[in-house]
């Protein structure tokens, strides 16, 4: 995984499926370049009879189909950060990038970092941006 908010992310789901006693599998498909590879990893979770599956789907295409298998098969379905365009998933776990941003400024408001308070940002529209942009 090369986005930091999804390592983190990882670990978080990792530590808490532990505290329940329950095993997380983790795939990355290499960003949202590789819709055919995570077509590929929904199905394989599906063949395996995973307990559920929390998404983040590299469009809100992105294994639409197979997120109708997975829940034919009994196993339900999350979005992780980006919603879906598949009606069926069972909910949405998300950031509050507004609040994400608020925060990411706290620094240069107390001294540190540069007079404008300049944030680092690694390119890749949030997805609030990105459904703004769709209109």
């Amino acid at each position: 995984m090369a986005i930091p908010h999804f390592v983190a992310q990882a670990y978080g789901f990792v530590d808490e499926a532990e505290k329940l006693g329950a095993r997380v599998i983790l795939y990355d498909a290499g960003e949202h370049k590789n819709v055919a590879k995570q077509v590929s990893q929904m199905e394989d979770l599906i063949a395996n009879k995973v307990d559920a599956i929390c998404i983040v789907p590299g469009t809100t295409a992105t294994a639409v189909a197979q997120i109708d298998q997975a829940i034919a098969a009994g196993i339900p379905v999350v979005n992780v950060n980006i919603m879906s365009d598949n009606p069926k998933v069972l909910g949405r776990v998300r950031s509050d990038d507004y609040e994400l941003g608020r925060l990411a400024t706290v620094p240069s408001s107390l001294g540190f970092g540069d007079a404008y308070g300049t944030l680092a940002h690694d390119g890749h529209d949030s997805h609030d941006d990105q459904e703004k942009q769709r209109g």
